[in-house]
């Protein structure tokens, strides 16, 4: 009895802390053991807080959990959990907690899953157990929720763990087999986000830190090394670099930390594939400000200037298969502002108002809406937000359309002969709406996907700015995105990008006045 009324009196603390917090937290949940303890208890939290983004962080952790063991303990309701939690920077620990209690205890907006460190490379120790186990989850979770697959690490070269063998006591060979193990339960699962922690670990391991990662040859080192790991889930959730985030422990000189977010970032950038370490000044780190890269014309001559502004779809690598056709074909020279992350609504990420008040003067400016200001709960607003019709009201500047105008707004004060372009955003197949405009499936303000895209279209047209409808034209649906998208289901491929490239140049060179 004793016990369980401790337990109770944990779970109503944390809960009345978790009702005081904003209505734009991010809520996320691992259900692992001592990895994702290493991965999440301590830095995660102070990353987000650094980035301006609220998040309530569980953990539902066993020693050496595995998916089998997680499976079982739904179907006896078993108490043998340690529910960790951190609220406000503040981490209480229930003891005798059981899956569904966690569940239940917050609207939880991303689910992590993983194995067991020593059976990580060996994907046939994942089923049936991982597809019972999310099909359990998701009955007890918003429809909303991400599923989230957290790749571990392989064990340091001289590591003498009993399961170690299996690889023949190879740290590649390990490495190696946990990606492909992580490969197919991606695939399989269709889970939107991959956490690459193991790559991480492993890039960071090719640094002048060397295989120095582990404490105890397996789990993670409790300054940087936890610290590598806390920096990979912040990218992969947030979708923002974190190599420019302001946190690092103060145990941490500031030389090591950036080793660990720039390992970090490759990992995001590359999930499979070890970067190795380049010397500091050749080092090519995004920063979460304007990642400002230009491409230039096949034909050296530049008659149009163009800058673009987004999220990581206009920034994302793959992009430049798109942007440079828009500089051969328009003898233009394109810089590009974009950030990962980054939405209209002045709360999310390094937005696109941020990033239009850093620009200079342009012939064409180039506004790509992303995807992140539904995907973000951020409100969607109206044509009136920050516009002359409300008295430039600067507390709509949080919504999707008061960026929007104030974007347009501040361009047209840089440069009044300039001619501003709006392509709407493209597509995600992660859920219904992001792709089915008649779907009913709406986010946390109770808008649909294509409710923004309209929003947006509608904010133009007040404007008079032409409106590319990327997500009406984009042909790309259901039966065939596969093709065209990353396994993540939110990104392209060079493919997409040279399939949506065309309509693009045709629609920039109607206002080209040099073409």
């Amino acid at each position: 009895m004793k016990r369980l009324l401790i337990a109770l009196l944990s779970l109503l603390l944390v809960t009345a802390n978790a009702a005081a917090q904003p209505k734009d937290t991010l809520r996320i949940l691992a259900i692992g053991n001592s990895f994702s303890q290493d991965s999440v208890e301590q830095y995660l939290w102070e990353l987000f807080d650094a980035a301006g983004m609220p998040v309530i962080i569980g953990n539902m952790y066993i020693g050496g959990c595995t998916l089998e063991r997680h499976f079982k303990n739904t179907v006896t309701n078993s108490d043998d959990y340690a529910y960790r939690k951190i609220v406000g920077g503040v981490r209480t620990n229930t003891p005798n907690a059981t899956l569904s209690q966690a569940l239940s205890d917050e609207p939880w907006d991303y689910v992590s899953f993983q194995q067991a460190s020593g059976v990580s490379g060996e994907y046939e120790t994942y089923e049936p157990y991982l597809e019972a186990l999310t099909a359990y989850v998701r009955r007890r979770v918003p429809a909303t929720a991400v599923f989230m697959w957290h790749q571990t690490w392989s064990y340091a070269a001289d590591a003498d763990h009993r399961e170690f063998p299996r690889y023949g006591k190879d740290q590649m060979q390990m490495y190696q087999a946990i990606m492909g193990a992580s490969r197919k339960a991606v695939s399989a699962h269709h889970f939107p986000i991959l956490i690459p922690s193991g790559t991480a670990i492993q890039n960071a391991r090719t640094s002048s830190l060397g295989d120095k990662f582990n404490r105890d040859g397996y789990h993670l080192e409790k300054t940087y090394g936890r610290y590598t790991a806390a920096c990979t889930w912040f990218e992969a959730i947030s979708g923002v670099s974190v190599a420019g985030n302001a946190y690092r422990p103060k145990s941490i000189s500031a030389d090591v930390a950036s080793i660990c977010r720039t390992a970090a970032h490759n990992a995001c950038l590359n999930p499979y594939k070890v970067t190795s370490f380049q010397p500091a000044a050749k080092q090519k780190i995004r920063t979460p400000r304007p990642d400002i890269h230009r491409l230039l014309p096949a034909s050296g001559v530049v008659k149009t200037r163009i800058a673009v502004f987004g999220g990581s779809l206009s920034v994302r690598p793959q992009s430049d298969a798109a942007k440079q056709l828009w500089a051969d074909a328009l003898d233009a020279e394109v810089t590009t502002y974009g950030v990962g992350g980054a939405g209209f609504s002045s709360s999310k990420g390094y937005s696109l108002q941020r990033q239009v008040d850093t620009a200079g003067v342009y012939d064409i400016y180039v506004l790509w809406a992303s995807t992140n200001d539904f995907t973000g709960n951020k409100e969607c607003g109206s044509w009136k937000d920050y516009s002359a019709a409300d008295g430039y009201d600067a507390s709509r500047l949080d919504t999707q359309c008061g960026g929007i105008n104030y974007c347009i707004h501040k361009l047209r004060e840089k440069n009044p002969e300039a001619k501003i372009l709006f392509f709407t955003s493209l597509r995600f197949f992660t859920r219904d709406s992001g792709y089915n405009p008649y779907s009913t499936d709406a986010n946390k303000t109770g808008k649909t996907f294509a409710e923004y895209v309209q929003a947006q279209k509608e904010c133009c047209r007040y404007h008079g700015v032409p409106v590319l409808d990327q997500f009406s034209i984009q042909d790309v649906g259901i039966e065939n995105f596969e093709r065209f998208y990353l396994s993540d289901k939110l990104h392209m491929t060079e493919e997409g990008y040279r399939r949506i490239a065309p309509a693009q140049v045709s629609f920039i060179s109607r206002f080209d006045g040099e073409n």
